[in-house]
């Protein structure tokens, strides 16, 4: 392969000149991507990991979020409570 040629120039109070380089390149190939192939057992025992993990993520989602919507009742229920006893004494206290 020819090496290719690049042109400086330069100027200098005294003088302009130029002068040429001759640059080497060594150019190397990565390996190909298709000669890495993982073993198809290995790729699919990760994705069945990956599933799990997903199930995992949905199920621990879903207890959060009924937990969530319980709390919210509760609270609900008893705000509800607390404003039916300030009632009461309300009508007690007249």
């Amino acid at each position: 392969m020819a090496a290719p040629t690049a042109s400086v120039f330069a100027k200098t109070p005294k003088e302009d000149f130029r002068v040429t380089i001759d640059i080497g390149v060594d150019v190397t190939h990565p390996m190909p991507v298709t000669s890495t192939i993982f073993p198809a057992s290995t790729v699919v025992e990760e994705l069945r990991a990956l599933r799990d993990r997903v199930e995992v993520a949905e199920a621990e989602r879903a207890t959060l979020h009924a937990t969530v919507r319980l709390m919210g009742e509760v609270e609900t229920s008893l705000c509800n409570r607390m404003r039916d006893e300030r009632q009461t004494r309300i009508g007690i206290a007249r």
